[in-house]
């Protein structure tokens, strides 16, 4: 889905406040765990 868009990137999309802090401020072998692939309903683009 993101293709299209750029061929390389792959966001990581945090759903709750605290993947978003741990992504922040966690060390990166911590937060890289929140790497994962999101459930294809879940992404939408407009």
């Amino acid at each position: 889905m993101v293709a299209p868009y750029h061929p390389k990137a792959m966001p990581v999309i945090l759903e709750r406040q605290e993947e978003i802090e741990s992504w922040l401020t966690a060390p990166i072998p911590v937060a890289l765990q929140l790497e994962k692939p999101l459930q294809e309903a879940s992404l939408q683009v407009l």
